[in-house]
């Protein structure tokens, strides 16, 4: 069995229309199957007493699989929560100025 869930001699005879729409159709299988994997992982995690309940209640925010994209909303926070300290402000002038030394480009 191939990506598209024929034998090599069965996916020889498909066009590339077919064999795309096979391929995603077999995506769409996989992701649904993850998607209750994830939904059961939740519903354990959120049943287990010795967990501190979540803050937010969306199973996407605890589990979430590559082909989702955060959200505006999500990626701004996430912007937000990213704080730098002075010490590592420093650190980080210090290696900029160090790469720009070897650049030529700081007089």
């Amino acid at each position: 069995m191939g990506r598209c869930g024929r034998t090599e001699r069965e996916a020889a005879g498909t066009t590339y229309r077919e064999y795309r729409l096979l391929v995603e159709g077999k995506d769409a299988q996989e992701r649904e199957r993850y998607e209750l994997a994830r939904w059961l992982a939740y519903r354990i995690y959120m049943q287990n007493p010795y967990i501190k309940p979540p803050k937010a209640g969306s199973v996407k925010a605890y589990f979430r699989f590559p082909w989702e994209e955060p959200t505006e909303e999500e990626a701004t926070q996430a912007a937000k929560d990213c704080k730098v300290t002075r010490e590592e402000a420093a650190i980080l002038d210090r290696i900029f100025e160090e790469i720009e030394k070897k650049r030529g480009t700081v007089q």
